[in-house]
């Protein structure tokens, strides 16, 4: 099993990695503008580029397999511009979300993309009802048919190169919040693609269903090539979204959040003069009931839920396992040192 760390750690600090010590890398989330500058910063490293994790190069919108025809083409444009990357840099994977419920594509920016998914749940319904509603069964099937229109020409033009989809976590206009949407989505294309198994998103659906999806992961080893790994709290509690609360509320979406494993976090109410980074002001009300970083201090230091352990036990080992951190809640330092001790063998829970 190959580590990587996710490049979206260090987004807007795409300098850092030219003398971080990193090995491997999945790029993922810089815009077209700093793309030429990340991949200069990476070959000083020395480190490989494993997977692209579209949209890779950003250009403000996100990619959606179950789109309309229309808006099909916007997606079949950013997976085959990610595919001639991964083909110049010799990376295995073109990442994808597996689909939206929706005819278009999101916006790639987390505010604008939460105020598109909340006209579409009109302030309503469970996460249980949506999976099972026709606006998510009939995205599910144009995904399908679209990556069926792709794959001929992907099988021509990057051989060396894979397309694989990631499970999401559980919010209105998301798909593959049930793990066995993305596993039969897979299997309809008959080994074209490939499955990303994101464990934090898994973490937070089986909370919200109440179902902890193993049958399906296991039904789809031979399908799982990539590992995404991060921790949350499982929906007790969040740091840049709203669910503050000890028990599972099962209407809740907005929960991905994705935290080192080793970090200490506390209860941000308990955080004498709460401040919030410049570049996450915009959650700042809902920062205040969250989660917050803990450092060496004194108070009631939060732990993760997400299973890690568990799950890679299940996983094939020629598996990636790319570490996607969000640096906006550690700090940077912390999400390196936490990635070279998966690398080398010697994190505690990896």
């Amino acid at each position: 099993m190959e580590i990587a760390l996710s490049s979206g750690c260090i987004v807007r600090r795409e300098s850092q990695i030219a003398h971080s010590g990193i090995r491997a890398v999945e790029l993922s989330g810089h815009h077209v503008e700093q793309i030429d500058y990340l991949l200069g910063a990476i070959e000083a490293s020395g480190a490989r580029i494993l997977s692209i994790h579209c949209p890779c190069p950003s250009r403000g919108f996100g990619l959606n397999p179950g789109a309309q025809p229309a808006a099909w083409k916007t997606t079949e444009h950013g997976l085959l511009e990610a595919a001639e990357l991964a083909k110049r840099w010799e990376a295995k994977y073109v990442l994808v979300h597996a689909f939206y419920s929706t005819s278009d594509d999101l916006p790639a920016d987390d505010i604008s993309r939460m105020e598109v998914l909340s006209r579409l749940s009109g302030g309503g319904g469970s996460i249980a009802e949506y999976i099972c509603s026709e606006s998510y069964a009939l995205a599910k099937a144009r995904t399908i048919t679209n990556l069926k229109s792709l794959v001929p020409r992907f099988r021509r033009d990057f051989p060396g190169q894979k397309i694989i989809l990631e499970n999401l976590n559980p919010r209105i206009g998301y798909g593959g919040i049930r793990f066995q949407d993305v596993v039969d989505v897979a299997e309809a294309l008959d080994g074209e693609v490939g499955i990303c198994l994101d464990l934090g998103h898994l973490t937070l659906a089986a909370a919200v269903l109440g179902d902890d999806m193993e049958k399906s992961v296991r039904k789809a080893r031979a399908l799982i090539l990539s590992i995404h790994a991060h921790d949350n709290f499982a929906g007790r509690f969040c740091v840049d979204r709203n669910w503050d609360t000890k028990t599972v509320n099962p209407t809740l979406q907005d929960v991905d959040i994705h935290l080192p494993f080793l970090t200490r976090y506390r209860r941000s109410v308990d955080v004498i003069d709460f401040r919030v980074l410049a570049n996450n002001s915009a959650f700042v009300e809902i920062l205040k009931g969250g989660a917050h970083y803990a450092g060496d201090g004194d108070g009631e230091i939060l732990k993760g839920d997400v299973p890690i352990e568990r799950w890679l036990a299940l996983v094939p080992d020629a598996a990636n396992l790319v570490l996607e951190f969000d640096s906006r809640y550690a700090p940077l330092q912390e999400v390196f040192e936490e990635y070279h001790l998966a690398r080398t063998g010697r994190h505690p829970r990896i």
